[in-house]
């Protein structure tokens, strides 16, 4: 299934397959005549969930049913904003998430937000991330794990990437060991990393976890909001 066109963009606001329902990037318009709403990070924040929970009820469903996010934003400044909006929506079991600061498009954007929904019962899985972050360790829902974006940057090892990115890998190998998942299980990643021509060494580390069959990946270049992280990597699980 899939729901309406964005503008003159060639992609669906809302697809669903299966259990799982795929929201489009969506950034601050109104839903009337899909005019871009200007404002604050607050106001474009509550926009773009606000239409997030609308899109979601045409596939009778709503943002507790969120099982996975990716915000990008275009200033780091923007962040505590973002979340302290975000979390209003997502009171309860918040989904598995990663934020990065990217560019955007629409030149009045400072928020974009992708959403992963799923028919299925969710299961927030070990603890919030931080007191003060709105979003899980880790989100199962079926057969499927979505973890969100972990930082490896300590006091030992800044400016190191290579450190960095096996710290990362370890913390999300303890995490899958927890829940009975292991590096084997895991389908789909997403490296973001702030320096893309350090990719070899990360590529390098990368594989000491994956020794046979890694997941499919994508690596990108961005700037991250932790100061002194080089690298954030979030992957999905299945079994």
């Amino acid at each position: 299934m899939a729901g309406p066109g964005w503008g003159l963009e060639a992609s669906s606001y809302i697809v669903r397959t299966g259990d799982l329902v795929f929201l489009s990037g969506l950034v601050s318009r109104r839903g009337t005549d899909d005019q871009v709403v200007v404002g604050s990070a607050k106001e474009q924040t509550k926009t773009i969930l606000d239409n997030a929970a609308t899109l979601l009820r045409t596939a009778g469903l709503t943002l507790e049913d969120v099982v996975a996010a990716r915000v990008f934003i275009t200033d780091d400044l923007y962040f505590e904003d973002m979340n302290e909006v975000y979390r209003t929506y997502f009171p309860r079991k918040p989904p598995a998430r990663a934020t990065a600061v990217v560019g955007l498009m629409g030149v009045d954007s400072k928020i974009e937000i992708t959403l992963i929904a799923s028919v299925s019962p969710k299961t927030a899985l070990g603890p919030q991330v931080a007191p003060t972050l709105p979003l899980s360790t880790a989100v199962r829902t079926g057969s499927l794990t979505f973890l969100s974006g972990v930082l490896g940057n300590t006091d030992a090892n800044a400016g190191d990437l290579p450190a960095q990115t096996r710290e990362v890998l370890t913390r999300i190998g303890r995490t899958l060991n927890a829940e009975g998942l292991a590096m084997s299980d895991v389908v789909d990643s997403t490296v973001y990393m702030t320096d893309v021509t350090q990719h070899a060494k990360m590529n390098d580390v990368y594989k000491e976890f994956f020794l046979t069959e890694p997941p499919a990946r994508t690596t990108v270049g961005t700037r991250l909001v932790s100061k002194g992280g080089l690298v954030e990597i979030l992957m999905t699980a299945v079994k």
